[in-house]
């Protein structure tokens, strides 16, 4: 009795463990294939235009870090420019045009090799790269190099871009106002800067991007020069 009482449990357990391994069958797999693809199909549109998102979000992210950058080197060259002229006819003078800036600046002691070289002749402008696109270009050169007629470095500092523009901030000179006049004149804004006695105060910049860029497209900073000045000795056009 209590071997048949054995076998008979050791039978149980068998078929219990039989059924627990048992796994599935054809038509159960290819339901659930099919229940899986239709999820897929379904959810696909979403994760592309979730990547899509993604890929323009870092992209954009990206041209923002390169435009602080090069607008924070902009910053640092502008906001230390000053009139150089040591012999009365020191050339190149400095420019302010519509697309075209070059200047004197100062850099601090810590961050140059030799005190003489502290001057140095910095200028932006639009160039051509090997890729066929078109970048902000700096070309720094120190005095020394500059009476010396030699080539300094240059680099780009922002790309790619369509355009920039630069406009530079004018006052009028006050006039005594006739009874009944309107408010004095307030500032505006010229294309080229031409009192080459007296820097520009202010200087806006606006750097343009391409069609590439879905979410930025342009970003305009004007940028303060200390020794500056917004009435120049002769309008400037």
């Amino acid at each position: 009795m209590i071997c048949s009482h054995r076998v008979a449990r050791n039978n149980v357990i068998t078929q219990s463990l039989n059924h627990s391994i048992t796994g599935l069958t054809l038509v159960e797999l290819l339901m659930a294939a099919t229940v899986f693809s239709i999820l897929l199909m379904g959810l696909s549109p979403h994760l592309r235009g979730s990547v899509m998102v993604w890929r323009q979000t870092t992209s954009t992210a990206e041209q923002l870090q390169h435009t602080r950058v090069a607008f924070d080197r902009l910053g640092q060259d502008l906001s230390n420019a000053f009139l150089f002229d040591p012999t009365g006819s020191w050339t190149p003078p400095p420019l302010f045009a519509a697309d075209r800036l070059q200047f004197y600046t100062v850099r601090p002691s810590w961050a140059v090799p030799k005190p003489s070289d502290q001057i140095w002749f910095v200028t932006y402008e639009l160039s051509q790269t090997d890729e066929g696109t078109t970048a902000l270009l700096r070309s720094a050169q120190t005095v020394r190099e500059v009476a010396s007629s030699l080539s300094g470095t240059s680099a780009e500092a922002l790309a790619p871009l369509e355009g920039w523009s630069i406009r530079y901030g004018y006052v009028p000179e006050e006039v005594e106002p006739e009874e009944g006049a309107g408010p004095p004149p307030s500032l505006q804004w010229l294309a080229g800067w031409n009192d080459l006695t007296h820097l520009p105060k202010l200087v806006e910049v606006s750097a343009t991007f391409g069609e590439g860029s879905a979410f930025l497209r342009e970003i305009r900073q004007i940028f303060i020069i200390p020794s500056g000045s917004v009435q120049p000795s002769e309008e400037s056009s």
